[in-house]
């Protein structure tokens, strides 16, 4: 009858966890597929990467798909990119779905969402289906993981299959299991994202006390066990060695010192154990990972503080495993390693830091189950010097972080260099401060309340997936879709034979069939025959890119027409024929489209025959944005205003979110409220500037500060964003 009863209560349990699965994957995927192919928020990255690495990364899929061959014309070896996981799933989406870049954005949130399921698996297992759902809505509603999780980038295939050996392992007693796992680790690391060697330290730590603790395993079973997860390991490794490195064995070791020490020069956190901690105490401040999440961040140091506190009670090996679960030990040492791993470089990007996210989600969560269930003590025992350590090093951690936070929030000054003296005072009293809590609870001294606790967990919970839900929801209401409209009008603006270059070629080819050469121009070593060795027709670059290119291109960058310029959230890119300037045969053949010949025509005040090219491309390809903006300027220029106006409108019809465009179109209208006192202009003018407020507040970017965000006026050569032509 009992056993009759608790399957019943079994039963019942795995419903209500089946439905509430279920409620936070719909909403989960939801999330991530609205408007899959819209810009990503404003502010999300403080670097370009959300709008020029990800389109790198399925570049050679969209050129298989397209054309049959990964590299239809002659172009610099990439065989990290070409030969990535990213690249394989981009063939089969781009020729399921065709290319684009919602398709490409697919590529991202297959790995990405992939990833966070089976890590719930994962933590389902180390610490329960209650926990393992916490982490599931945490990381559903993550800010970080929503925006990045839609972009392909190379992360996320990383931790997808670093996380497929680790569920693999976890759930699988099969020694010959052993071996797919070591593989898929392989995979993640070698066919995906190198940084993912930082993994073989966490996962090998779990291999070690998970096989060192199943009673039943010899000592002999866990040689056996490492032996074939290695021999997976390797097999794939050879792999790898002998088709992706030894071919390009220059390529790739260049392209690997170049991305660590090349661009960036040597780790700062190396001169002076100041600069050490300065690294240690700001990691993720400007990137924004713990002020997006700082209260489960909390948790997660706390969990580090208690982990730690466990580890140092065991005398022996043998006696780890008795006080610290396999399972926590790995989310101990994947947050320590890659924290510490990451911290020290110069340049370190949100998205090289998105593998943190999970294991402080699931570290946060543990820590919440136990809050949850009201234990007056969590096990604590004897304090020891690690946790006296590990306390103020994560109260260094807090005191900084916030403080910064504050200091921007409130406009005061707060640097480490000025003010690192009181941040350690403040941190080491928040060390004594939390120590001596933990001795009074541990010896009962402290009693917590069953409700107020769960209410708090009620509270934080609800806090926040509101904090998440408010900024997912201002993106929602105002989606912009600049990205797709600037690559769908860069088809219509050049012709089909067009070769282009430079940070947002990939990105602004995946809506046409236009080819495109990876290229940066802040290498260490510039190319001195580049131009003449892979026969670019144009280059797409923003401020930074155009000084470095003028800087070792002068004599072509300098002849170089300037035909466009697309806005790109808050990024500008700007569009330079350079066929004719190349000393490549192939490039310098290239036959101009109707575009550049109107350009052409009007940089020479030829109008009436640049009218005669623009109105042919316009009747051609009634959808672009840059024919229509080009004839509305050249016709205001020459005070055709009527013409100026219906050409500024059906720009705007073409290009309905980009804030930029339609303020300039709206300031056209405001012009002309002045000279002719029409209502209709003032009506018509007050529309639009409403309307570019929409996509982006007034008061957080106004539009004269556009230009100087991006250095605009010191740019080499001067257009109007949007479209252009030197007048």
């Amino acid at each position: 009858m009992n056993s009759l009863v608790l399957t019943d209560q079994n039963r019942v349990k795995r419903g209500v966890e089946l439905v509430v699965l279920c409620a936070i994957l719909v909403v989960g995927i939801l999330s991530r597929t609205i408007y899959l192919s819209a810009d990503p928020p404003l502010g999300l990255s403080t670097s370009a990467d959300v709008y020029t690495d990800p389109s790198q990364y399925t570049l050679y899929a969209k050129n298989y798909v397209q054309t049959g061959e990964i590299e239809p014309i002659e172009a610099p070896d990439y065989p990290f990119f070409k030969n990535s996981s990213v690249t394989a799933l981009a063939v089969i989406v781009f020729s399921l779905f065709g290319v684009g870049i919602w398709q490409s954005n697919l590529v991202g949130l297959i790995f990405s969402f992939g990833s966070i399921l089976l890590f719930y698996l994962f933590m389902r297992r180390a610490a329960g289906t209650t926990t393992a759902l916490l982490f599931l809505l945490f990381a559903s509603f993550n800010y970080n993981l929503i925006f990045y999780g839609r972009l392909p980038f190379l992360e996320h295939a990383m931790t997808f299959f670093a996380f497929a050996s680790l569920v693999l392992i976890t759930y699988s007693r099969r020694l010959m299991n052993s071996v797919l796992a070591g593989s898929l680790l392989a995979v993640a690391i070698l066919f995906s994202k190198m940084t993912g060697i930082i993994l073989l330290f966490p996962i090998g730590i779990y291999l070690l006390f998970d096989f060192s603790t199943r009673k039943l395993l010899s000592l002999k079973s866990v040689v056996r066990n490492f032996g074939l997860f290695g021999s997976g390991f390797l097999i794939v490794s050879f792999i790898w060695l002998l088709f992706v490195y030894l071919p390009s064995s220059n390529v790739a070791g260049g392209y690997l010192v170049e991305k660590s020490v090349g661009l960036y020069g040597l780790p700062e956190a190396f001169h002076s154990v100041d600069d050490f901690i300065f690294k240690m105490v700001s990691f993720g401040r400007k990137e924004m990972l713990f002020s997006r999440m700082p209260l489960l961040s909390v948790l997660a140091g706390l969990f580090v503080g208690w982990t730690v506190q466990k580890l140092g009670r065991s005398k022996f090996v043998t006696d780890v495993g008795e006080r610290v679960k396999p399972e926590h030990l790995f989310l101990l040492a994947m947050i320590v390693s890659f924290y510490g791993a990451l911290m020290i470089w110069n340049y370190r990007p949100l998205r090289y830091s998105l593998v943190l996210v999970y294991p402080l989600l699931g570290a946060a969560s543990i820590m919440i189950s136990y809050i949850w269930k009201c234990k007056r003590a969590l096990n604590w025992g004897r304090l020891n010097v690690g946790t006296y350590l590990a306390m103020l090093v994560i109260s260094l951690i807090v005191v900084y972080q916030l403080g910064k936070g504050l200091s921007l929030l409130n406009s005061f000054g707060f640097y480490w260099s000025d003010d690192r003296g009181m941040i350690y005072a403040i941190a080491l009293g928040l060390s004594v401060a939390s120590l001596l809590l933990i001795i009074i609870y541990r010896r009962g001294s402290i009693y917590l309340p069953t409700t107020p606790v769960r209410l708090f967990v009620v509270a934080l919970l609800l806090l926040t997936t509101l904090i998440h839900s408010r900024k997912y929801i201002e993106w929602l209401v105002r989606p912009a879709f600049t990205m797709q409209e600037a690559s769908r009008d860069l088809g219509f603006v050049l012709s089909e034979t067009a070769v282009l270059s430079g940070p947002f070629a990939p990105l602004l080819t995946l809506e046409n069939r236009l080819q495109t050469v990876i290229h940066m121009f802040g290498v260490t070593d510039p190319d001195p025959v580049i131009f003449a060795k892979y026969g670019f027709t144009h280059l797409l670059l923003d401020s930074g890119n155009e000084k470095k290119a003028n800087e070792y291109y002068p004599e072509i960058i300098d002849s170089a027409p300037l035909l466009v310029s697309y806005n790109l959230g808050k990024r500008t890119a700007r569009l330079f024929q350079v066929a004719g300037l190349t000393q490549n045969a192939r490039a310098d053949s290239y036959e101009k489209s109707l575009y550049e010949q109107a350009h052409a025509c009007f940089a020479a005040d030829s109008f009436v025959l640049g009218h005669h090219y623009i109105d042919s491309m316009n009747r051609q390809n009634e959808s672009n944005i840059s024919g229509h903006f080009l004839l509305a300027r050249q016709a205001e220029y020459i005070r055709k205003f009527d013409l100026a106006e219906i050409e500024y409108k059906k720009a705007v019809e073409n290009s309905a979110t980009n804030y930029v465009l339609i303020r300039r179109v709206a300031e056209f209208l405001e012009k002309r409220y002045k000279a002719t006192e029409n209502e209709q202009y003032r009506i018509e003018k007050d529309k639009l500037f409403d309307r570019a407020n929409h996509f982006v507040p007034g008061d957080r970017l106004p539009l004269a500060t556009i230009k100087e965000f991006e250095g605009f006026e010191n740019w080499l050569k001067s257009a109007d964003t949007i479209s252009g032509s030197r007048q």
